[in-house]
């Protein structure tokens, strides 16, 4: 009976852990067309990425990963937003060297939205 117990707890112990990992990280996927750096100098190739965002800590992540591998990580400003955005867009500066400094992501159905580095300023869209 205690074996029994102690494995319910445990296995509950273990679910719970699960259900607010989840709740601490927040992801969707993005296609970015052009090869772009982010503030933190983390360079992405053109291509699909999943984007794991971490905003439970006092300094919130992204995490761009592509073919389930980890491709990095940085910094992110967490912006909220009065509606759900209606569709994914990526914001890049003009380019420079022929890459483009990536310095906003609206994700479709986030409530927020995700700024790397200085904020995003519509005349430098490219």
């Amino acid at each position: 009976m205690k074996n029994k117990l102690v494995t319910l707890s445990l296995g509950t112990a273990v679910a719970l852990l699960f259900v607010c990992g989840m709740t601490f990280a927040k992801s969707s996927n993005v296609n970015i067309i052009y090869k772009g750096q982010i503030a933190n100098g983390l360079i992405l190739p053109p291509g699909n990425y999943r984007v794991v965002v971490n905003n439970q800590s006092a300094t919130p992540e992204a995490s761009f990963y592509q073919n389930g591998n980890l491709i990095g990580t940085t910094p992110v400003k967490v912006v909220p937003e009065s509606r759900k955005n209606s569709q994914t867009e990526v914001y890049y500066s003009a380019p420079q060297d022929n890459i483009r400094r990536i310095t906003q992501i609206d994700f479709s159905g986030w409530k927020e939205k995700l700024i790397f580095g200085k904020t995003h300023n519509p005349a430098n869209l490219g």
